[in-house]
């Protein structure tokens, strides 16, 4: 077995090769800043080290000792469903957009069985699921609720009553915000008309921003998500599903300012729909949910919402309509926050920078094998 001049100018290629894995290992953050790798993100204490996530991450839980928070422009961060975001560091800017819309409490799920009635929304202001009563005749659901009363879904007949809409909850002053809560999902019709209604929306997320500068020139979202609509059967249509509550910002800093848009607003009831004349009833909308801001913090510029969701409309006729979800509130004289992070001891590798190393290591052990082919003459 001898080797050939191809195998040792093949080994003498591959020597740059090998220093360029090394490079990539130790400068993937640097070299290589535009490749992304979307990941969630749990919360942990960053020893006063930055946060800085990439477009598509996920934030889920709490982030405590952060140095700095940012989400640059043309980024979209979301929010963990279900889970509380807090986040407290002593720079916060955000210029893109921090997505929780629909993250709250879940909305109802629609029965598996004819005849019965739909899921309520999660949550303390939970939608009522759509009620089942003559064969063709179920109600849509109720909208959640959380800073608003959420709005009651259409009625067909006298009975089955329409689906209420969830009561209002939590305080309107700081500290602390919830999750909103989720719309109620429609009740089915009976076997023979085979059709199933629709779906309860999410609530909104709940997101507690706390340093010492804060500026928001892009978005903080936490709308609640809207109502689906039914399924039809081949007959005789669907009701439709609640909108959710909108969910809770409070943003508590000593300086700063916002111009950007901080959103809670309640998602919309689903249409009802139809494919005979009959009276296929909307979901309620979902209430407004809540936003604090420190006082300490210029909103002169800002955009703040927090309107009840639309009511969806009930398809061809109606006893009694569904109604829109409640206005939530908006408190803007909240005390300063103060915030230090301790110095960091180790930095904690980004998303980025891992992939990097991994990919690395694979092309590391490409060369390695192409390497060890020891070829004949």
């Amino acid at each position: 077995m001898i080797r050939s001049k191809k195998y040792l100018i093949l080994r003498i290629i591959s020597l740059p090769f090998l220093g360029l894995c090394i490079s990539i290992c130790c400068l993937s953050g640097i070299l290589f800043p535009s490749i992304i790798f979307a990941a969630t993100i749990n919360g942990a204490n960053y020893q006063c080290t930055e946060l800085i996530p990439e477009n598509g991450d996920i934030l889920s839980g709490t982030f405590t000792n952060v140095q700095i928070f940012r989400i640059d422009a043309g980024v979209t961060v979301f929010v963990e469903p279900a889970t509380t975001l807090s986040i407290s560091a002593e720079s916060i800017n955000i210029q893109g957009i921090l997505d929780g819309v629909g993250a709250g409490f879940s909305g109802g799920t629609p029965s598996l069985d004819p005849a019965t009635a739909g899921g309520p929304g999660e949550g303390p202001g939970g939608g009522e699921g759509g009620l089942h009563g003559s064969c063709v005749h179920a109600s849509g659901g109720g909208g959640g609720a959380y800073g608003g009363d959420g709005g009651n879904s259409g009625q067909a007949l006298s009975s089955p009553p329409a689906a209420l809409g969830g009561t209002a909850y939590g305080n309107i002053n700081p500290p602390g915000v919830d999750m909103g809560s989720g719309g109620g999902a429609a009740g089915n019709h009976c076997e023979s008309y085979n059709s199933t209604g629709g779906a309860g929306g999410a609530g909104g997320a709940a997101i507690s921003l706390t340093g010492n500068i804060i500026d928001i020139t892009g978005s903080v979202l936490a709308d609640g998500a809207a109502g689906s609509q039914g399924v039809a059967g081949s007959t005789y249509g669907a009701p439709g599903g609640g909108g959710g509550s909108g969910g809770g910002i409070e943003i508590c800093g000593q300086t700063g300012s916002i111009i950007g848009i901080a959103s809670a607003n309640g998602g919309i009831g689903a249409d009802g729909i139809a494919t005979s004349s009959q009276y296929e009833q909307g979901g309620g909308g979902g209430g407004g949910g809540r936003i604090k801001i420190s006082a300490s913090i210029n909103t002169s510029g800002a955009t703040f919402s927090v309107s009840g969701g639309v009511h969806g409309a009930s398809a061809i006729s109606s006893n009694t309509a569904a109604t829109d979800g409640q206005i939530g509130t908006v408190y803007l004289d909240g005390p300063g926050c103060s915030y230090s992070c301790s110095a960091a001891e180790s930095s904690i590798p980004t998303m980025t920078e891992w992939g990097m190393v991994v990919l690395s290591l694979l092309l590391c052990g490409v060369v390695i094998f192409r390497m060890k082919r020891r070829p004949t003459v």
